[in-house]
Parts: structure tokens; sequence; C-alpha cells
């Protein structure tokens, strides 16, 4: 990367574009490390349902899913919700009210409230 050929440009909104393919990031070295490693190479993941690779990058800077609306400041959080929530059935259910969770910690949650159950405890 020894080279006097800029890589990035600073955005009115303070972010830092990559300038081969417009990725925007809210630190210089994020930008930099992703010219050196990232820029024009193939991403890793893909996604197992829809085959499409698992987020872009918004506006702000932050990790947005590309099969929700869902967004997040880091791409670890995003890689969590893709694998566990996103386009995830619930697997647990209440047997007093019937609604479904995804997290079992969720539903153990709703019975230990009793809060927007159907049936009280």
């Amino acid at each position: 990367m020894h080279t006097n050929e800029p890589i990035y440009a600073v955005e009115p909104d303070g972010l830092f574009s990559c300038l081969k393919c417009g990725a925007k990031y809210g630190k210089k070295y994020n930008v930099k490390r992703h010219f050196i490693y990232e820029c024009g190479v193939e991403p890793k993941f893909q996604c197992i349902v829809c085959g499409n690779y698992p987020f872009f990058i918004t506006e702000t800077g932050r990790f947005g899913c590309n099969t929700c609306e869902a967004s997040y400041k880091h791409k670890r959080h995003l890689q969590r919700h893709v694998k566990y929530e996103c386009l995830v059935d619930p697997k647990f259910s209440c047997n007093n009210c019937g609604k479904n969770f995804k997290h079992k910690s969720h539903l153990t949650s709703h019975t230990k409230r009793g809060k927007n159950c159907n049936t009280r405890f």
C-alpha cells in the first residue's frame, strides 16, 4: 500500500469512503484496512438461505442486513442477527398463551413476568 495515490475521500458527513468502490467507514483505519484486504475481493460469507451476501454498509456507516431493515454498529452483531434472528423460525412457545419466541431466554422472561400473556399467572 505504499503509494501516493489517494485511496479514500472524507465525505461531508465525516465518513471515509473508498475511492475504488464507495464503501463508507467511520474511521480512517477501517477504510485503509478495507482497501488492503477487502476491496475487490469476493466476500467470504454467503447467506445459506438466499445466496446473497448478508450485509451492506449503510449511509451512516452501519452494517445493514440484506434480508430485513436491521442495522448494527458492529459487523459481529449483524452476523449474530443473520445466524440467530433473521429468517429463523421461533422454536419456543408459551404453554399459556401460545406466543412464540426465537430464544429460550425470551420465553423464560415472558413466563416469569406474565406480561403480554393472555393467561395471567
